[in-house]
């Protein structure tokens, strides 16, 4: 199973929030295609036109970690036959990938600075 990366606006969310762990890739400026550093980047070398991209779980682990925020998804039952619906909060996805960014947003947004 491959982790998912957070998109580019949840990169520049996390990046305001403090997070600034080693990934490999990042965002740069407005590009929304990520760039791989296949050794690793660190926040501390990248000049202000990158936004490091963690993945979904290493932002996760970081909001549980690091600020007591856990975020988690629900598989909901539909009446559309065999789809599942994911939530996150009150919102209702179609994957668990897309519930997960829903909540990783509402949890970077609880820290205060």
């Amino acid at each position: 199973m491959e982790d998912t990366l957070i998109g580019p606006e949840v990169a520049k969310l996390a990046k305001e929030k403090g997070f600034n762990a080693i990934c490999r890739h990042a965002y740069k400026d407005n590009n929304n295609i990520p760039i791989n550093f296949d050794n690793g980047c660190c926040y501390d070398i990248l000049s202000e036109h990158y936004t490091i991209c963690p993945t979904q779980s290493l932002l996760q682990k970081w909001l549980r970690e690091k600020h007591n925020i856990d975020i988690y998804c629900i598989p909901c039952e539909t009446q559309l036959g065999d789809i599942t619906l994911w939530k996150s909060d009150d919102t209702f996805v179609g994957t668990y990938e897309e519930a997960l960014e829903v909540g990783l947003i509402k949890g970077l947004k609880l820290i205060k600075l």
